[in-house]
């Protein structure tokens, strides 16, 4: 590929970035709306503007896109005057994404439809949200090596450890947090293809509670099972 295709020029020019961002105190809720656009000197958008982006921005250039999201989250508040925690919460998120791309089909995408409901520690989930699974730098790295952040997350049910839990029985050396999955895969090429991945987190010391002295560990099973491909 030659060097000037390599170039791109994005107009990335988000004209309204976070148009509507709405919060309360207790519980949260957050309403986002973008608009913008993308044009490159190709009809193929960079890898690198399409990388961590949940599936939302499509291979073709250029194209216009417009995203609306909200988000609610009741938060862990102190439920009375004792200073015991809320053990009780629930939070859901849903995010629509419209692309236009002259010439070609739109797309109508929902990167994230999910409800959550906590109880203490744990949390149960159905639907799909993006999400960071394992230890990853967020900021400086190309993302999860075992779950790609790019592709639309997978629907699923989801039960999880999502805070660490101490073991008391070892006197709080060892903590412990992860999660069981059952997802489905909605790609054409697959049908009735089930998701199953299990991971287990290790945090040895006081890790749990940001200590200066810890180590962590962790391990992640990611099975696909049933179904076959389209013969299409």
């Amino acid at each position: 590929m030659k060097k000037e295709q390599l170039v791109v020029l994005v107009v990335g020019l988000w004209l309204l970035c976070g148009l509507a961002r709405v919060r309360s105190q207790t519980p949260a809720l957050d309403a986002s709306a973008e608009l913008g656009g993308y044009v490159a000197n190709g009809n193929q958008t960079p890898f690198w503007l399409r990388a961590n982006q949940w599936g939302r921005v499509p291979l073709a250039a250029p194209l216009g896109t417009a995203r609306l999201g909200v988000h609610y989250h009741t938060p862990h508040i102190w439920a009375d005057t004792s200073r015991h925690r809320a053990r009780l919460s629930w939070d859901f998120g849903l995010e629509g994404v419209a692309n236009v791309l002259p010439g070609r089909t739109g797309q109508f995408l929902l990167p994230e439809a999910y409800a959550k409901l906590r109880w203490g520690k744990w949390a149960l989930l159905a639907g799909r949200e993006r999400r960071i699974v394992g230890f990853v730098d967020t900021t400086l790295s190309t993302g999860s090596y075992s779950l790609s952040g790019n592709a639309l997350p997978i629907p699923m049910l989801r039960l999880e450890l999502a805070e660490y839990l101490p073991l008391g029985f070892l006197g709080n050396f060892l903590s412990l947090k992860g999660s069981f999955v059952h997802g489905w895969y909605d790609d054409p090429y697959l049908q009735r293809r089930l998701f199953s991945p299990k991971d287990i987190l290790r945090a040895f010391g006081q890790a749990y509670r940001q200590s200066a002295l810890s180590a962590r560990s962790g391990a992640s099973r990611y099975l696909g099972r049933g179904g076959g491909l389209s013969q299409e």
